[in-house]
């Protein structure tokens, strides 16, 4: 399964985290007040279509502090989340696959049937 990279920036200064990789622009997610990871969500509902797994990039920023490391996290679990249900569409396209061969390797079993 493809990979792709995303980026975190942290921008102190203007309190925003900027996540590159998943859409043409950067997602700009600010947390000088309520967290609101919408932006995040509705750029990796689009991104679904390309079917490729998030990888971090090892030039994401980081922080010591706890209220941004809760936020980094809760941004990965998203992400996780999301390379969750990537795989799970990908696992369930390799099962209708294997069903679809095997049905068609079985379509004359009834012929050797006495009835």
């Amino acid at each position: 399964m493809e990979t792709q990279e995303y980026k975190l920036s942290i921008n102190s200064d203007l309190k925003q985290i900027s996540i590159s990789g998943i859409s043409p622009s950067a997602r700009l997610i600010s947390y000088s007040s309520d967290i609101d990871f919408t932006k995040l969500v509705s750029g990796l509902a689009s991104f679904m279509d390309k079917k490729k797994l998030l990888v971090p990039s090892s030039e994401n920023d980081r922080s010591d502090d706890n209220s941004m490391q809760l936020i980094l996290k809760t941004i990965s679990s998203i992400i996780e989340k999301y390379n969750d249900a990537i795989k799970a569409l990908d696992n369930k396209k390799e099962d209708i696959d294997y069903i679809s061969v095997n049905e068609s390797n079985n379509d004359n079993i009834d012929e050797d049937l006495p009835f």
